[in-house]
């Protein structure tokens, strides 16, 4: 039977293995993949809170983003992330490999509190095979590398329910309250935080129902009113800025607008974020290979889902009803606030997805006796599918062969003082207090006639987006390209300009 399968030394084996296969794969990945304009922008506010107090991101350009007041105060994006940033900076220096080592720890806490999780809700074999490939997933890989705030917002979740279950039985109180600092700390880090909201409370409600009081649930709103208070005295710094940056985020490219139309929003949620996701879309020319592999994870996935749902005797088990829950819940959530369809979100469906593929490996394992190396073939080869997916991305090392070489050309030809105009992770090689401005409109507002542009391959893909969403501002680079600038730099995506320098008559 499965019970015996991962106990004692044979689990802690396989989950040391785990662990060193993440801890190798997203520092990997960190040392390889090229930043990206998330990243600046997030660094650019964290290092001004660290080195010069206050929580701005000077780097952007205001004029024409809705983004008013953004070099002083950054509102557009929740504060706590920032927070952690700045005593990140503080104790280890700033660094694009310092800012990613913040994800992959956070990692290492979601990989620890999921497990103790599953080991409360299930099995062993299930809690040792879900956290196995939970470690390996390619997303839950490249969040733990990415300067994002979502491992941070997943860790945290994760360490809010872990606590709750860990002292629930013992110490009830302690584990509501403490789960909710957790919860509340998730909530100012990114919007998303809501699904473990969620999650935790449908736990609470299926566990402890009949223990829970009102007074339990008066405490519980203390963290959030703290919390809340704490957001509130920032944001009345500058109420306007906050009520424009606010707006500009909600509604920039439609990222709310599945609330009004779900149908259309569910539709692009299957195109947009899970085919493009896993291999059966447009992907980027730098990821190139046999992308289309990725598809069998998404089947894995499925598989675990679809056979929860149609064997009675798994479907009845109150983990899967949990588990199936928490899909639902996170997947609504996700089609109806993110009409970005950002396929990094799908980072917040591994653990869903992984738990309930478990629980139908050992279902399989169990049933079918004579069959086991089914199973063992669909884990191992899901995991090397998954290991092997980042493994081929960091072949290409683009921080080194396509970055690094444009920064170098940067700081051999630009002085100090002269403006370089181009996306704000271009300050991992330039620096962040030099004179680099990110202007998606390249003057078109702000009217910045700048030394040097830099478009890397979302700028001279926002270009051609601007050909006939805005062509006022097309036609305005066009003009600048072919009049005010010569090409000097054409090499791996990046494009540099130089500004033509006319003599005077």
């Amino acid at each position: 039977m499965s019970d015996t399968v991962f106990t004692g030394r044979r689990a802690q084996i396989v989950i040391a293995i785990a662990v060193i296969l993440f801890i190798a794969l997203a520092t990997g990945s960190l040392l390889t993949k090229r930043p990206w304009s998330d990243e600046g922008w997030f660094a650019d506010a964290g290092f001004t809170l660290a080195e010069k107090g206050y929580m701005g991101t000077p780097v952007m350009d205001e004029s024409g983003t809705g983004l008013t007041g953004i070099q002083k105060r950054t509102y557009w994006v929740l504060p706590f992330y920032f927070l952690a940033q700045a005593a990140w900076y503080k104790l280890w220096g700033f660094h694009l490999f310092t800012m990613r080592i913040l994800s992959l720890l956070c990692g290492l806490v979601a990989i620890g509190c999921w497990y103790g999780i599953l080991r409360r809700l299930a099995t062993p074999f299930v809690a040792v095979t879900g956290v196995a490939l939970i470690a390996t997933d390619y997303y839950f890989v490249q969040a733990g590398s990415f300067g994002r705030y979502d491992m941070l917002c997943l860790a945290l979740g994760a360490a809010a329910i872990w606590v709750y279950m860990r002292l629930r039985e013992t110490r009830l109180v302690e584990g509501l309250i403490l789960g909710q600092c957790l919860l509340c700390a998730g909530g100012l880090t990114h919007f998303l935080g809501i699904m473990a909201f969620l999650w935790f409370w449908i736990l609470v409600l299926w566990q402890d129902r009949s223990r829970v009081r009102i007074q339990h649930l008066l405490l519980c709103a203390v963290p959030y009113l703290i919390g809340g208070a704490l957001w509130y005295n920032y944001i009345r710094e500058s109420p306007e800025d906050f009520r424009a940056q606010f707006i500009t985020t909600a509604t920039t490219a439609g990222r709310v607008s599945g609330i009004s139309v779900p149908w259309t929003a569910i539709s692009r949620e299957f195109v947009e974020r899970y085919l493009i996701g896993f291999g059966l879309g447009a992907h980027s020319a730098v990821h190139s290979g046999p992308i289309w592999m990725k598809s069998f994870i998404l089947l894995a996935w499925l598989t675990g889902v679809i056979v929860s749902l149609l064997v009675p005797g798994l479907r009845r088990r109150p983990v899967v009803r949990v588990l199936l829950a928490l899909a639902f819940i996170q997947f609504w959530t996700m089609t109806l606030l993110d009409g970005h369809k950002q396929t990094w979100y799908l980072v917040y469906m591994t653990l869903p997805f992984a738990a309930l593929l478990a629980i139908v490996l050992e279902w399989f394992w169990d049933h079918f006796p004579r069959l086991r190396l089914v199973p063992i073939l669909c884990f191992a080869g899901l995991i090397a599918l998954q290991a092997g997916g980042s493994a081929l991305r960091m072949r290409f090392n683009v921080y080194k062969n396509q970055f690094l070489p444009a920064a170098a050309y940067i700081n051999q030809h630009a002085r100090p003082d002269e403006m370089v105009m181009g996306s704000a992770e271009l300050g991992f090689g330039i620096g962040f207090d030099r004179n680099l401005v990110d202007d998606i409109l390249i003057g078109f507002k702000s009217g910045y006639r700048p030394e040097f542009i830099v478009q890397e391959s979302n700028w001279q893909l926002l270009m051609e987006v601007f050909r006939t969403e805005r062509p006022p501002v097309f036609a305005h680079m066009q003009h600048l390209f072919a009049e005010e600038y010569r090409l000097v730099y054409d090499e791996n995506g990046y494009k540099i300009w130089r500004r033509i320098q006319r003599s005077s008559p």
